[in-house]
């Protein structure tokens, strides 16, 4: 039985819609990184971005553009920002950026 519709019910979004951002604390490890950490968008690109923690909570903040989410363990956030300003912008999770949790974000 066919709904008369040629496409699937559950067509995939396309890829490169989202920015997946992990932020990561690998157990033991010691080491706190984001995975991506430097990213580079253009100006007046508007970006989805995917934030997803692993075992501890995090934040992803770019205080230059007032940005600041909070993830907690084990969940994932969303953020839709616009880059409306060229310049390189310092990326950190506050509690973790003395540990080397930092990263750079590159608007041109």
């Amino acid at each position: 039985v066919t709904s008369g519709n040629d496409e699937p019910a559950d067509a995939p979004v396309a890829a490169g819609d989202d920015t997946f951002v992990s932020l990561q604390d690998p157990s033991g490890s010691g080491e706190y990184i984001f995975d991506e950490a430097d990213l580079t968008f253009g100006v007046g690109e508007s970006v989805n971005f995917v934030l997803e923690a692993e075992g501890e909570s995090h934040t992803f903040t770019v205080e230059e553009l007032g940005i600041n989410v909070a993830v907690t363990a084990g969940a994932t956030e969303e953020l839709s920002f616009t880059f409306d300003t060229a310049g390189k912008y310092e990326l950190i999770c506050v509690p973790h950026k003395a540990l080397g949790m930092v990263g750079t974000i590159t608007v041109q």
